[in-house]
């Protein structure tokens, strides 16, 4: 058998009334197994920097039968190396952050690991574990958008008080999404700006003086 040829071999079987029947099987000849490499989804995706950052990638190995093994089966052959660069093509700079992941064929980075308004490239290289010399590569780019600051205000959407009753409209667990939160204090590098309308018994743009202080 040659390198890169294909062999196509037919068997025949015939019963004694003459009936016969056949088959035929293909063999190709690798002169080594080359993998294969993907990763699911778009080639550009974009997160905000409060999320996991979480790549899949799915290696195969071609079979005799011209099809590809599964993930699953190619785990234990299969070893991949995953690299994180900001920026994309010659302009890109290495960057040292390392996947958290127990999984090697995930890439997963803690939130806040990534900087806002900025476009990262993650490539992995998948290899045979016998045979580093046949390996194959791709990529997919992230980009990380802006954040929203999130008004979080405890309690009801509707109160009820009575007269003389003092009232506490508390917006502390407020939090920047651009920011990690701190589990003392999630609201302390935020500035809060209140407004008050009444509706009844008369429409009014401001009650403010209904309030003395602000907690």
């Amino acid at each position: 058998f040659q390198d890169g040829h294909i062999y196509t071999f037919q068997a025949t079987l015939c019963n004694f009334l003459g009936a016969c029947g056949s088959a035929m099987g293909r063999v190709i000849i690798f002169s080594s197994l080359v993998p294969s490499v993907s990763i699911p989804g778009n080639t550009l995706r974009s997160m905000k920097p409060n999320a996991l950052l979480s790549i899949r990638a799915v290696g195969t190995i071609p079979t005799c039968s011209n099809a590809a093994s599964t993930n699953v089966t190619t785990r234990e052959y299969l070893s991949y190396s995953w690299s994180i660069s900001s920026g994309s093509g010659s302009s890109s700079v290495p960057l040292n952050l390392r996947s958290i992941s127990k999984d090697p064929a995930r890439f997963l980075l803690p939130a806040f690991s990534l900087q806002i308004n900025t476009l990262y490239t993650i490539a992995v290289t998948t290899s045979l574990s016998l045979a580093s010399s046949s390996a194959a590569s791709v990529s997919t780019q992230v980009y990380v958008v802006s954040g929203d600051l999130v008004v979080v205000i405890g309690g009801s959407n509707t109160r009820n008080m009575r007269v003389g009753e003092r009232l506490t409209i508390d917006a502390s667990r407020s939090y920047d999404e651009n920011m990690e939160i701190s589990l003392e204090s999630p609201s302390s590098s935020l500035f809060f700006a209140w407004s008050c309308l009444q509706l009844t018994p008369v429409l009014s743009d401001d009650c403010s003086a209904l309030f003395n202080q602000a907690l």
